[in-house]
């Protein structure tokens, strides 16, 4: 527990990957074959999946798109379609967001991985542009959460944004546990993260802060 919860009761980017990974209906790619493939951890199968995967160079270009209709099997993992990445290499680092759907058009999962011939080609992310995600809090009307809309405004993606929120002198408010964090979004991708707060939290001014890869770090109010 150690490894995803800081002494304090802070969650680190580790509590959010395994979050993600641990979603009882999650979709992913298999690095090794670079296959997409739908885990369906629950008992129940889930039929008319809209699977969808999209690739992007740095630059924002959309390099390669695929979609399809699964049936998820219950208790199973599920393929869905490989994507060609081998062609894509050559543009040093591409970004894979993955998403699917139910039939009624909800979102189920979403994934996002950056991905390079070698790891040397990782040495490209430290060239991104500058991100600019805007961060929108309110308060619901008991304060019990504060709800942020974030927005990816700019024309590069914006990887791991993470988000904090802080008591009126500075100090982090804890424990505070977000639906959602380090988050990547690229450009006019839109998230929504609900931040629950102890009763302590819930009197007095606070201030959300946003940093992240290559994200200019922003404070707001949270009203």
């Amino acid at each position: 527990m150690w490894e995803i919860f800081t002494s304090d009761y802070d969650t680190q980017a580790s509590y959010s990957g395994t979050k993600k990974a641990c979603e009882p209906v999650h979709v992913q790619l298999d690095l090794s074959t670079h296959t997409v493939s739908v885990a369906n951890t629950t008992a129940d199968a889930r039929p008319g999946l809209k699977l969808s995967a999209r690739v992007y160079s740095l630059d924002n270009r959309l390099l390669l798109s695929k979609d399809s209709v699964i049936d998820a099997t219950a208790d199973a993992i599920t393929a869905g379609f490989p994507l060609d990445m081998a062609l894509l290499m050559s543009d040093s680092v591409v970004l894979v967001r993955l998403e699917f759907q139910s039939a009624a058009g909800q979102r189920v999962s979403d994934n996002f991985y950056w991905r390079a011939a070698h790891d040397a080609g990782y040495r490209a992310l430290t060239r991104l542009p500058e991100a600019t995600i805007t961060a929108s809090p309110a308060h619901t009307r008991d304060r019990k959460e504060v709800h942020v809309s974030l927005r990816n405004n700019g024309q590069a993606a914006g990887l791991a944004s993470k988000l904090t929120l802080l008591h009126a002198d500075g100090t982090q408010v804890l424990p505070a546990y977000y639906s959602d964090n380090y988050l990547s979004l690229l450009p006019g991708e839109e998230r929504s993260v609900t931040i629950s707060l102890p009763d302590a939290a819930r009197t007095g001014g606070m201030r959300l802060q946003l940093r992240g890869w290559n994200i200019k770090p922003i404070s707001t109010d949270s009203q």
